[in-house]
Protein backbone atom coordinates (compact mmCIF):
# COMPACT_ATOMS: atom_id res chain seq x y z
CA UNK A 1 0.00 0.00 0.00
CA UNK A 2 1.41 3.47 -0.65
CA UNK A 3 1.03 5.68 2.09
CA UNK A 4 -0.68 9.17 1.01
CA UNK A 5 0.32 12.23 2.46
CA UNK A 6 -2.60 13.69 3.66
CA UNK A 7 -3.58 14.10 7.86
CA UNK A 8 -6.90 11.76 7.21
CA UNK A 9 -5.30 9.00 5.30
CA UNK A 10 -4.56 5.29 6.91
CA UNK A 11 -2.91 2.66 5.11
CA UNK A 12 -2.06 -0.68 6.51
CA UNK A 13 -2.55 -2.34 9.98
CA UNK A 14 -1.31 -0.19 12.83
CA UNK A 15 0.17 -3.65 14.61
CA UNK A 16 2.87 -3.41 11.49
CA UNK A 17 4.26 -0.55 10.15
CA UNK A 18 7.74 0.87 8.20
CA UNK A 19 9.74 3.77 9.22
CA UNK A 20 10.48 6.23 6.56
CA UNK A 21 13.20 9.16 7.23
CA UNK A 22 14.94 11.55 5.07
CA UNK A 23 18.43 11.86 6.54
CA UNK A 24 20.00 14.24 4.70
CA UNK A 25 19.26 12.71 1.63
CA UNK A 26 19.17 9.00 2.36
CA UNK A 27 15.76 7.06 3.04
CA UNK A 28 15.85 5.24 6.65
CA UNK A 29 13.28 1.99 6.72
CA UNK A 30 13.14 -0.04 9.38
CA UNK A 31 11.47 -3.21 9.95
CA UNK A 32 10.47 -4.49 13.49
CA UNK A 33 10.65 -8.69 13.64
CA UNK A 34 9.95 -10.59 16.92
CA UNK A 35 12.61 -13.12 18.20
CA UNK A 36 12.27 -16.27 20.19
CA UNK A 37 12.13 -15.86 23.99
CA UNK A 38 14.86 -15.98 26.18
CA UNK A 39 15.16 -18.10 29.08
CA UNK A 40 12.95 -15.92 31.23
CA UNK A 41 9.64 -16.86 29.89
CA UNK A 42 8.12 -13.52 30.45
CA UNK A 43 10.87 -11.34 28.50
CA UNK A 44 11.74 -11.67 24.61
CA UNK A 45 14.15 -10.13 22.02
CA UNK A 46 13.00 -7.99 19.19
CA UNK A 47 14.85 -7.35 15.99
CA UNK A 48 14.75 -4.01 14.56
CA UNK A 49 15.82 -3.59 10.89
CA UNK A 50 16.67 -0.66 8.86
CA UNK A 51 18.06 -0.04 5.52
CA UNK A 52 20.15 3.15 5.12
CA UNK A 53 20.21 4.96 1.77
CA UNK A 54 23.16 7.40 0.50
CA UNK A 55 24.02 10.01 2.05
CA UNK A 56 26.31 12.15 3.93
CA UNK A 57 28.20 9.92 6.52
CA UNK A 58 26.55 8.39 9.85
CA UNK A 59 28.81 7.83 12.30
CA UNK A 60 26.27 5.25 14.73
CA UNK A 61 22.71 4.82 14.77
CA UNK A 62 20.81 5.24 18.11
CA UNK A 63 17.53 2.80 18.84
CA UNK A 64 14.18 4.35 20.89
CA UNK A 65 12.26 1.80 22.77
CA UNK A 66 9.22 2.45 24.60
CA UNK A 67 6.05 1.03 26.60
CA UNK A 68 2.58 1.88 24.69
CA UNK A 69 1.60 5.34 26.81
CA UNK A 70 4.59 5.82 27.61
CA UNK A 71 7.34 8.46 26.16
CA UNK A 72 10.80 7.52 25.01
CA UNK A 73 13.26 7.15 27.69
CA UNK A 74 16.96 7.38 26.29
CA UNK A 75 19.02 6.53 23.14
CA UNK A 76 20.17 2.74 23.04
CA UNK A 77 23.74 3.33 21.21
CA UNK A 78 23.30 0.59 18.52
CA UNK A 79 27.08 1.97 16.83
CA UNK A 80 27.39 0.86 13.58
CA UNK A 81 26.41 -2.83 12.78
CA UNK A 82 27.75 -4.86 10.04
CA UNK A 83 25.22 -4.82 6.93
CA UNK A 84 23.45 -7.82 6.25
CA UNK A 85 21.75 -9.22 2.86
CA UNK A 86 20.97 -6.14 0.85
CA UNK A 87 22.59 -3.72 2.95
CA UNK A 88 19.67 -4.07 5.88
CA UNK A 89 21.40 -3.12 9.34
CA UNK A 90 19.80 -4.60 12.55
CA UNK A 91 19.50 -4.44 16.48
CA UNK A 92 18.33 -7.04 19.03
CA UNK A 93 16.44 -5.06 22.00
CA UNK A 94 16.42 -7.15 24.88
CA UNK A 95 14.32 -7.58 28.17
CA UNK A 96 10.87 -6.52 26.55
CA UNK A 97 7.64 -8.14 28.58
CA UNK A 98 6.13 -10.81 26.79
CA UNK A 99 2.54 -9.73 26.20
CA UNK A 100 3.31 -6.00 26.41
CA UNK A 101 2.66 -3.42 23.85
CA UNK A 102 5.97 -1.87 22.49
CA UNK A 103 7.42 1.42 20.14
CA UNK A 104 10.39 1.77 18.27
CA UNK A 105 12.09 4.75 16.72
CA UNK A 106 15.57 5.05 15.18
CA UNK A 107 18.23 7.73 14.34
CA UNK A 108 21.03 8.48 12.47
CA UNK A 109 23.94 9.88 13.95
CA UNK A 110 26.05 12.47 12.44
CA UNK A 111 29.78 13.36 12.90
CA UNK A 112 29.00 16.18 15.47
CA UNK A 113 26.48 14.53 17.54
CA UNK A 114 23.24 15.76 15.69
CA UNK A 115 20.51 13.26 14.99
CA UNK A 116 18.24 12.88 11.86
CA UNK A 117 14.70 13.65 12.42
CA UNK A 118 11.93 11.94 14.19
CA UNK A 119 11.06 8.28 11.45
CA UNK A 120 8.08 7.81 12.50
CA UNK A 121 7.38 4.92 14.65
CA UNK A 122 6.33 0.92 14.68
CA UNK A 123 4.64 -0.87 16.87
CA UNK A 124 4.47 -4.02 18.15
CA UNK A 125 2.38 -6.19 19.60
CA UNK A 126 -1.70 -5.32 19.67
CA UNK A 127 -1.94 -1.44 20.06
CA UNK A 128 -6.06 0.06 20.12
CA UNK A 129 -7.32 1.64 17.21
CA UNK A 130 -9.45 4.28 19.09
CA UNK A 131 -6.72 5.54 21.31
CA UNK A 132 -4.11 8.04 19.53
CA UNK A 133 -0.53 6.60 20.71
CA UNK A 134 1.61 9.16 19.03
CA UNK A 135 5.41 10.09 20.50
CA UNK A 136 8.67 10.98 18.78
CA UNK A 137 12.33 10.77 20.81
CA UNK A 138 13.03 13.80 22.41
CA UNK A 139 9.78 15.74 21.45
CA UNK A 140 6.31 16.04 22.88
CA UNK A 141 3.88 13.10 22.81
CA UNK A 142 0.22 12.38 22.10
CA UNK A 143 -2.21 10.27 24.15
CA UNK A 144 -6.16 10.37 24.26
CA UNK A 145 -9.16 9.01 22.67
CA UNK A 146 -8.93 9.01 18.34
CA UNK A 147 -11.71 11.01 16.77
CA UNK A 148 -15.24 9.93 16.99
CA UNK A 149 -16.11 8.23 13.33
CA UNK A 150 -11.96 7.39 12.48
CA UNK A 151 -11.46 3.72 11.30
CA UNK A 152 -10.77 1.16 14.16
CA UNK A 153 -10.53 -2.33 12.64
CA UNK A 154 -8.56 -3.20 9.76
CA UNK A 155 -10.80 -6.18 9.20
CA UNK A 156 -13.93 -4.74 9.58
CA UNK A 157 -14.53 -1.66 7.46
CA UNK A 158 -18.08 -1.03 9.12
CA UNK A 159 -16.00 0.07 12.98
CA UNK A 160 -15.77 2.87 13.72
CA UNK A 161 -13.97 4.50 17.30
CA UNK A 162 -16.70 6.07 19.49
CA UNK A 163 -15.78 7.53 22.86
CA UNK A 164 -12.42 6.00 22.46
CA UNK A 165 -13.72 2.54 21.80
CA UNK A 166 -14.79 0.62 18.85
CA UNK A 167 -18.40 0.71 17.93
CA UNK A 168 -20.35 -1.32 15.07
CA UNK A 169 -22.76 1.18 13.35
CA UNK A 170 -26.04 -0.69 12.14
CA UNK A 171 -24.91 -2.18 8.31
CA UNK A 172 -26.79 -2.10 5.61
CA UNK A 173 -26.21 -2.89 2.13
CA UNK A 174 -23.93 -0.62 -0.60
CA UNK A 175 -25.15 -0.94 -4.20
CA UNK A 176 -22.29 -0.20 -6.31
CA UNK A 177 -22.98 1.65 -9.44
CA UNK A 178 -19.13 2.18 -10.27
CA UNK A 179 -16.39 0.80 -8.60
CA UNK A 180 -13.35 1.77 -10.75
CA UNK A 181 -9.56 1.57 -9.67
CA UNK A 182 -7.04 3.64 -12.01
CA UNK A 183 -3.51 2.29 -11.50
CA UNK A 184 -1.75 3.25 -14.34
CA UNK A 185 -1.57 7.43 -13.25
CA UNK A 186 1.15 8.75 -11.32
CA UNK A 187 -1.37 8.56 -8.60
CA UNK A 188 -3.26 5.54 -8.54
CA UNK A 189 -7.09 6.75 -8.17
CA UNK A 190 -10.09 4.84 -6.92
CA UNK A 191 -13.53 6.00 -8.47
CA UNK A 192 -16.96 4.58 -6.11
CA UNK A 193 -20.64 5.51 -6.95
CA UNK A 194 -23.42 3.94 -5.14
CA UNK A 195 -26.16 4.04 -2.63
CA UNK A 196 -27.29 2.07 0.05
CA UNK A 197 -30.32 2.34 2.76
CA UNK A 198 -29.73 4.98 5.50
CA UNK A 199 -31.08 3.18 8.60
CA UNK A 200 -30.04 5.70 11.08
CA UNK A 201 -29.72 9.65 10.16
CA UNK A 202 -26.50 10.30 8.00
CA UNK A 203 -25.15 13.76 8.85
CA UNK A 204 -21.05 13.39 8.20
CA UNK A 205 -21.00 17.23 10.07
CA UNK A 206 -21.71 15.64 13.18
CA UNK A 207 -18.96 12.94 13.32
CA UNK A 208 -17.35 12.83 10.05
CA UNK A 209 -17.07 9.57 8.06
CA UNK A 210 -14.55 6.87 7.07
CA UNK A 211 -14.44 5.77 3.04
CA UNK A 212 -12.98 2.19 3.05
CA UNK A 213 -11.46 -0.04 0.30
CA UNK A 214 -11.08 -3.49 1.31
CA UNK A 215 -10.56 -6.94 -0.38
CA UNK A 216 -12.10 -10.37 -0.95
CA UNK A 217 -11.50 -11.41 2.84
CA UNK A 218 -12.67 -7.88 4.03
CA UNK A 219 -8.87 -6.86 5.23
CA UNK A 220 -9.08 -3.00 4.85
CA UNK A 221 -6.60 -1.52 2.04
CA UNK A 222 -7.13 1.73 2.67
CA UNK A 223 -9.39 3.85 4.64
CA UNK A 224 -9.60 8.00 4.70
CA UNK A 225 -11.55 9.27 7.96
CA UNK A 226 -13.12 12.93 6.64
CA UNK A 227 -13.62 14.96 9.98
CA UNK A 228 -16.58 16.80 10.15
CA UNK A 229 -15.67 19.96 9.44
CA UNK A 230 -14.69 19.10 6.30
CA UNK A 231 -18.02 18.09 5.26
CA UNK A 232 -20.69 21.12 4.44
CA UNK A 233 -24.42 20.67 4.40
CA UNK A 234 -27.38 22.46 2.78
CA UNK A 235 -30.21 23.67 4.66
CA UNK A 236 -32.39 20.63 5.00
CA UNK A 237 -29.13 18.37 5.52
CA UNK A 238 -30.02 16.27 2.83
CA UNK A 239 -27.15 17.13 0.98
CA UNK A 240 -23.35 16.80 2.04
CA UNK A 241 -20.44 17.63 -0.30
CA UNK A 242 -16.84 17.90 0.82
CA UNK A 243 -15.32 21.22 1.85
CA UNK A 244 -13.24 23.53 -1.53
CA UNK A 245 -10.71 23.84 0.97
CA UNK A 246 -10.53 20.50 1.82
CA UNK A 247 -9.82 18.78 -1.32
CA UNK A 248 -6.63 17.83 -0.96
CA UNK A 249 -4.52 14.91 0.14
CA UNK A 250 -5.82 11.59 -0.72
CA UNK A 251 -9.82 12.91 -1.13
CA UNK A 252 -10.95 14.66 -4.07
CA UNK A 253 -14.03 14.44 -4.32
CA UNK A 254 -17.08 13.36 -2.21
CA UNK A 255 -20.74 14.08 -2.12
CA UNK A 256 -23.33 12.32 -0.41
CA UNK A 257 -27.45 12.85 -1.35
CA UNK A 258 -30.08 11.61 1.25
CA UNK A 259 -33.68 10.77 -0.96
CA UNK A 260 -36.32 8.57 -0.05
CA UNK A 261 -34.23 6.56 3.13
CA UNK A 262 -31.40 6.09 0.52
CA UNK A 263 -27.86 7.69 1.04
CA UNK A 264 -26.41 8.05 -2.60
CA UNK A 265 -22.85 8.85 -2.60
CA UNK A 266 -19.97 9.89 -5.04
CA UNK A 267 -16.43 9.29 -4.04
CA UNK A 268 -12.55 9.46 -5.35
CA UNK A 269 -9.80 9.50 -3.63
CA UNK A 270 -6.19 8.60 -3.98
CA UNK A 271 -5.68 4.79 -3.16
CA UNK A 272 -3.98 1.69 -4.38
CA UNK A 273 -4.86 -1.76 -4.28
CA UNK A 274 -1.88 -3.09 -3.79
CA UNK A 275 -0.90 -6.07 -6.49
CA UNK A 276 -4.84 -6.78 -5.72
CA UNK A 277 -6.69 -7.49 -9.16
CA UNK A 278 -9.99 -8.43 -7.38
CA UNK A 279 -12.07 -9.26 -5.71
CA UNK A 280 -12.14 -5.62 -3.98
CA UNK A 281 -15.63 -3.93 -2.12
CA UNK A 282 -16.04 -0.23 -0.75
CA UNK A 283 -18.11 1.18 2.25
CA UNK A 284 -18.98 4.42 3.93
CA UNK A 285 -19.71 4.56 7.55
CA UNK A 286 -20.69 7.48 9.82
CA UNK A 287 -22.58 8.41 12.69
CA UNK A 288 -24.57 5.00 13.40
CA UNK A 289 -24.72 4.10 9.86
CA UNK A 290 -22.46 2.05 7.90
CA UNK A 291 -23.22 1.18 3.69
CA UNK A 292 -21.12 -1.54 3.05
CA UNK A 293 -20.98 -3.47 -0.84
CA UNK A 294 -19.87 -7.13 -1.34
CA UNK A 295 -16.66 -8.02 -2.87
CA UNK A 296 -16.90 -7.08 -6.38
CA UNK A 297 -15.27 -9.31 -9.11
CA UNK A 298 -12.79 -6.73 -11.27
CA UNK A 299 -12.17 -6.90 -14.53
CA UNK A 300 -8.52 -5.82 -15.51
CA UNK A 301 -8.98 -2.64 -18.05
CA UNK A 302 -6.23 -0.66 -19.83
CA UNK A 303 -6.43 2.27 -16.78
CA UNK A 304 -6.88 -0.57 -13.84
CA UNK A 305 -9.52 -2.26 -12.54
CA UNK A 306 -13.01 -1.77 -13.07
CA UNK A 307 -15.46 -3.85 -10.69
CA UNK A 308 -18.95 -5.02 -10.60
Amino acid sequence: MRSVPSPWWRAGSPRSRRLFDRVRGAILVALLLPLAAATDARAFTARVRWLPGAGAPVSGWDVFVRPAGQPYGAAIDAGLPAAGPGGVLAYDVGNLTDGATYYFSVKARGADGTRSSCAGELVLGMSDGCLTDRCCPNESCTFGAALDGSPCDDGDACRLCRAGACATPTESALETVRLKVNSRSAAPRVTAVGAFPAVAAVDPTVEGLTLSLFDGAGTVLASVYVPPDAMRANRKRTSFVLARDRRGGALKMLGIRIRNGQAKVRARLEADAGTSDGPLGWAMATGASCGRSVALSCATTASGLTCH
